[in-house]
């Protein structure tokens, strides 16, 4: 690339790899020469002054360069771990207090005793997860998985799922978006490629925060520019995937060649707009498509969900191509909910390098699942954990799915959640017996007294002589939170849902 070509700005940019470097290496980098001039004189007037200065070492001075900014550094976690224990050290004290001042502990226990809900949250305050890709295992189990009976007529792409299935990648981002080009059309001969939006602020901010390595600003100038090196962790960074996006728009719209985007519609989903290549006359045509722009959706997720809503009367078979437990749920949803919907579904997973391809037919599990079951999953997934909310420790999705397959009463709740912007009297009552029924109590119908119940059970001494006997070392995280932040967390899940179960371009 040429670098006076460039808008000039604050950043310092690096050739090789199109990151700009942080602002101590910048001033470094651009002050070198003041620098040393002022180290020489220094050392010229000290000469000077003291004749012994001459035969002395010169202090080493630490300049930073572009090297600096691939230096790894290492930090250990003993800190979290001390916090732990001494979390736990405080909750068991204050049992220690209550028991000593003869306190009813079951009134206790309606209370949180720790700064946040162990049972959901770390002690750093983020929050628990769980293997989201159990609850599609199990219900997979459910089916054959098969190939569809027809060729695919559309497919719906995760942007970012694709980058990370491609081996032997080239070096160059030129080659990288032939290469994607070739990828896309031999899929099928329309090609929805969606890609995620990063907004500031967003709810997404915390999770983004966990995945990323990397904050600098990458500017992406021609197709010669060479890619980095350690491509997985540059996809991990925000800035990085959106030049890369924009990139690959203008690229295809120059560039891409023409014999092999003959015949094919591939749909780029870009931030807030949706454009359409094709091939007219030889000659390689982008334009907007208004039905699918001004899309106001910051996850692929949930994009992929509108575009294919507004296919799914075509009478054509459609694969949508990610293995995503998120995308899996909401796909089952809104397949299900579809009045018109004439055509066939499925889910394209896996990779073909580790022999794990294979078809998920929504269409046929839409007819084996009860319908009851299928309204609750969005809200048990969200109960359960996702990508925003936490899940309870060491309970995972297997138990809760089996829970609301045994009892419809269940199902019913977790189906309603999500229709309002408010938790119903009724609905917090059966999601609280769910929760009683998740931790082993399902004779106990208030959550308090599932936690006075677990401890007793655990805790409890053998001697009434010695009530502190099993207080050492206790682990609150094994309990279920109290009433008030079960329902606080519900409320959450409920707003989250809303915009989840409403595929329209203007949610958020």
């Amino acid at each position: 690339m040429d670098p006076f070509e460039l808008e000039p700005d604050a950043n310092l940019y690096c050739l090789t790899t199109g990151r700009n470097v942080s602002d101590d290496i910048r001033d470094d980098l651009l002050q070198c020469v003041e620098k040393g001039t002022e180290w020489c004189s220094e050392f010229t007037s000290g000469c000077f002054s003291d004749p012994g200065r001459f035969v002395k070492p010169i202090r080493r001075s630490k300049v930073k360069n572009f090297a600096s900014a691939a230096i790894k550094t290492t930090v250990k976690k003993y800190l979290k771990l001390i916090e732990l224990q001494c979390t736990r050290d405080l909750f068991g004290r204050l049992l220690c207090i209550g028991t000593e001042h003869n306190l009813e502990l079951d009134k206790v226990f309606a209370y949180p005793l720790t700064a946040v809900p162990l049972s959901l949250a770390h002690v750093d305050g983020s929050i628990n997860k769980t293997d989201k890709a159990k609850l599609l295992h199990k219900i997979e189990d459910m089916i054959d998985s098969t190939n569809p009976d027809s060729t695919i007529d559309i497919t719906i792409v995760d942007a970012m799922f694709l980058l990370h299935t491609l081996q032997n990648l080239p070096t160059t981002y030129g080659e990288i978006a032939r290469l994607l080009m070739t990828k896309l059309c031999d899929f099928s001969k329309r090609v929805d490629r969606v890609f995620d939006t990063y907004a500031t602020p967003s709810l997404k901010d915390t999770e983004h925060d966990r995945r990323s390595t990397d904050d600098s600003t990458y500017t992406l100038t021609g197709p010669g520019q060479k890619r980095p090196k350690d491509w997985q962790k540059a996809l991990r960074s925000p800035t990085c995937k959106t030049a890369l996006f924009r990139f690959l728009l203008d690229e295809w719209t120059q560039h891409a060649d023409v014999d092999v985007l003959t015949e094919h519609n591939i749909y780029l989903g870009i931030e807030e707009n949706c454009y359409c290549l094709r091939v007219d006359d030889n000659t390689i045509i982008c334009e907007e498509v208004p039905a699918l722009s001004e899309c106001l959706h910051e996850e692929a997720d949930t994009r992929m969900i509108f575009h294919l809503c507004s296919i799914l009367s075509s009478q054509q078979t459609i694969a949508v191509r990610i293995a995503d437990t998120d995308v899996f749920i909401l796909l089952l949803y809104h397949v299900s909910h579809q009045q018109n919907c004439t055509s066939e579904v499925c889910m394209d997973v896996g990779l073909s390098t580790n022999n794990t391809r294979r078809y998920i037919s929504i269409s046929s599990l839409e007819y084996d699942l009860e319908q009851s079951v299928i309204d609750a999953l969005p809200g048990l997934h969200a109960f359960s954990g996702s990508d925003y909310t936490s899940s309870f420790m060491n309970k995972g999705k297997i138990r809760a799915l089996q829970l609301i397959m045994k009892e419809k009463s269940f199902a019913d709740a977790f189906a309603a959640l999500g229709n309002s912007a408010e938790l119903s009297a009724s609905s917090a009552t059966e999601l609280e017996r769910f929760t009683c029924t998740l931790y082993g109590c399902p004779k106990l119908n208030t959550i308090n007294d599932v936690r006075y119940a677990l401890f007793q059970q655990k805790y409890a001494p053998k001697r009434n002589d010695t009530p502190l006997e099993k207080i050492q070392w206790i682990n609150p995280s094994s309990m279920p939170p109290c009433q008030s932040v079960l329902r606080t967390s519900c409320v959450v899940r409920i707003m989250l849902l809303t915009c989840g179960k409403t595929p329209t371009c203007q949610s958020p």
